[in-house]
C-alpha cells in the first residue's frame, strides 16, 4: 500500500497519536523494529513515524523543508510506548513530494534501519528539492511526457527491465537505446504546423549499429489531461523500480509529487506516429553537413517540417526491444 493510501486509510479509520497530535494508520508488511505509521497532524499537515527503538538519532532539518526528530509516544492500540523517528514537512505546496519522498524511505525498511535510510535520504533529499525549485518549463514538461508515454507502452509491451532503455547514459543523444533499436521522442500540439524541434546534429544521426525511429506524439496541453505524476505512477504500478526510475525522473529534471505545483499544467495523447530516419533523410547531421562544419558549429537548434519526411505510420514495432536486447 502507497504512503498516499495509507494517509487516506488513517483520515478515516486511524489510530490517534499521544495528545491527539495526529491520527495515523500501520504501513502494511512491516515487521516489529522496522515499523512504519502515516497520517496527518492536527493541522492536516502529512506527517510519518518510522520505529527506530533505542537507535541513536538527532533532529535534523533538510533545506528548510523537512523536519526529522526522535519521539517518544502512544499510538492507540499500542501496549507500550513506540520511539520514532518523526517526519514532517513545512511547506503545504510540497506535500506531494513529500509523499512520495516517504514512499522511497519504505521501501528500504527491512534492508536498512529506519535511521540509516533517513539519515542517507537527507542530502539526496536536498538535490531533489534544488530540482523541485528550478521547476520545468511548459515546453520540458510536455517533452517529458511524450518520453513517459513512450515508456508507459513500452513497459506494456515488453516488461518493467525496459526502464534500463530509456535514458541509458547522460551522453547519449536518443531517448531510449536498446541493441537493435533506437527510438528519439518528439511532442508536438499540431494545433499551426506539423514540426518539431532538433537540438544538435547528433539528434537525428542514423547509428551504424541499428536503425534510428523518431516517434511524435501529438498532444494537448491543459483541458481535461492528466499530469506527468499520473503517468509516473502508473508507470511504477506496472513493477519499474522505484530507485532507477527515480534517479532517471531527476536527470529529466522532474522529481515525483512536482505536478501539484504546476498549476492547471496538463497533458492528452491524441496520437503516435513514427518515422524511420536515413541517412538521405532531410535533417541535419554531421553526415549531411559533413565533419568539418559540424567542427567548426555548436549550439544547432532547427524546426523540423515532419511533411518533409516521407511515410511515417502510427504503428511501432515493440518486439525491436525484446529480441536480441541486451536486457
Amino acid at each position: 500500500m502507497s504512503v498516499r493510501a495509507t494517509i487516506q486509510q488513517a483520515r478515516t479509520f486511524g489510530s490517534i497519536l499521544g495528545e491527539r497530535e495526529a491520527r495515523i494508520a500501520p504501513s502494511p508488511g512491516h515487521a516489529d523494529g522496522s515499523r512504519a505509521w502515516f497520517g496527518t497532524d492536527s493541522q492536516e499537515r502529512p506527517v510519518a513515524y518510522f520505529e527506530i527503538g533505542d537507535q541513536a538519532l538527532s533532529p535534523f532539518a533538510v533545506s528548510q523543508v523537512i523536519d526529522v526528530a526522535p519521539v517518544e509516544t502512544v499510538i492507540e492500540g499500542q501496549p507500550e510506548d513506540v520511539r520514532a523517528a518523526k517526519v514532517t514537512c513545512r511547506d503545504s505546496r510540497l506535500d506531494d513530494v513529500f509523499i512520495a519522498f516517504m514512499d522511497d524511505v519504505t521501501s528500504q525498511l527491512g534492508e536498512r534501519s529506519a535511521v540509516d535510510v533517513l539519515l542517507n535520504s537527507a542530502a539526496e533529499w536536498r538535490n531533489l528539492l534544488r530540482v523541485v525549485k528550478h521547476g520545468l518549463s511548459d515546453s520540458a514538461a510536455a517533452g517529458l511526457y511524450g518520453e513517459l508515454r513512450f515508456l508507459e507502452e513500452l513497459v506494456h509491451h515488453c516488461g518493467a527491465q525496459v526502464i534500463e532503455t530509456w535514458q541509458r547514459d547522460g551522453q547519449d543523444v536518443h531517448d531510449f537505446i536498446a541493441d537493435r533499436i533506437r527510438v528519439e521522442v518528439k511532442t508536438s500540439s499540431f494545433q499551426n504546423r506539423q514540426a518539431v524541434s532538433i537540438h544538435g546534429l547528433k539528434q537525428l544521426e542514423v547509428p551504424v549499429t541499428a536503425p534510428l525511429i523518431l516517434a511524435v506524439a501529438e498532444i494537448e496541453k491543459h483541458g481535461d489531461g492528466e499530469t506527468i505524476d499520473s503517468v509516473v505512477d502508473r508507470i511504477l504500478d506496472a513493477g519499474v523500480p522505484i530507485d532507477s526510475f527515480s534517479q532517471k525522473l531527476e536527470a529529466a529534471g522532474f522529481v515525483r509529487g512536482m505536478s501539484s505545483l504546476d498549476d492547471g499544467l496538463t497533458f492528452s495523447l491524441v496520437s503516435w506516429r513514427y518515422w524511420e530516419i536515413a541517412r538521405q533523410s532531410p535533417v541535419l547531421s554531421t553526415h549531411t553537413v559533413g565533419s568539418e562544419v559540424a567542427t567548426a558549429i555548436s549550439d544547432v537548434q532547427y524546426t523540423l517540417n515532419l511533411a518533409a519526411l516521407a511515410g511515417g505510420t502510427p504503428e511501432f514495432d515493440w518486439t525491436a526491444f525484446r529480441s536480441g536486447s541486451n536486457l
